[in-house]
């Protein structure tokens, strides 16, 4: 496949998709939608919401184009593998970054030590020309600092600033910067690529 079409109109998220897809394999083509769509993430799985999201840009695609959607979250064991699909949803609304961080670190503010394991998981569901699915998976393990270790948050991305990856034992937000660094969704996207 040389043409990808990423369901996104997330401006950080296209960047990290045309840095990570094209550091692999440079004379393919990334594109992405001229029009947003709103995408209602009510699947009980991140591939049912991934596989949704692609087939909801397909029509933008062209023929050939293999159509990428991603659904990614937080799962904490501790606490029956929440958020999970609900990470932007947790409260039961749609919360902006720091309300997620401020309802993260309250709901985890009874768990210590080994009880604040988390994971960072995506899920990249792919469709084809002619509609077939296929779906790719990263996860990144650590845990969840008892307090912002970042004062600013990463628009997008507010668990960068909660979350201590323990392969590299540095924040996450920290980590993206590091060149041997391989996130949850650079992950999904090597194994998309066959990498």
């Amino acid at each position: 496949m040389n043409s990808y079409f990423i369901a996104t109109c997330n401006k950080g998220k296209q960047e990290e998709y045309q840095r990570m897809i094209l550091e692999l394999l440079p004379t393919v083509n990334v594109y992405f939608p001229q029009q947003k769509i709103e995408v209602v993430e009510d699947g009980k799985t991140f591939e049912e919401n991934a596989l949704k999201k692609a087939l909801a840009y397909k029509k933008y695609a062209k023929k050939g184009q293999l159509v990428v959607g991603d659904d990614s979250g937080l799962i904490i064991p501790a606490l029956n593998n929440e958020p999970g699909v609900f990470t932007r949803r947790w409260a039961g609304y749609e919360m902006t970054d720091e309300q997620i961080i401020t309802h993260c670190l309250n709901r985890m503010s009874n768990l210590h030590g080994k009880d604040r394991f988390a994971v960072m998981r995506t899920v990249i569901a792919t469709v084809d020309s002619d509609g077939n699915s296929a779906f790719f998976s990263g996860e990144l393990r650590g845990h969840i600092a008892e307090k912002p270790l970042k004062a600013e948050v990463t628009k997008g991305f507010p668990v960068h600033s909660l979350f201590w990856v323990d392969s590299t034992n540095c924040p996450l937000y920290q980590a993206v910067d590091n060149d041997i660094f391989v996130s949850h969704r650079q992950q999904a996207v090597m194994k998309m690529l066959g990498q």
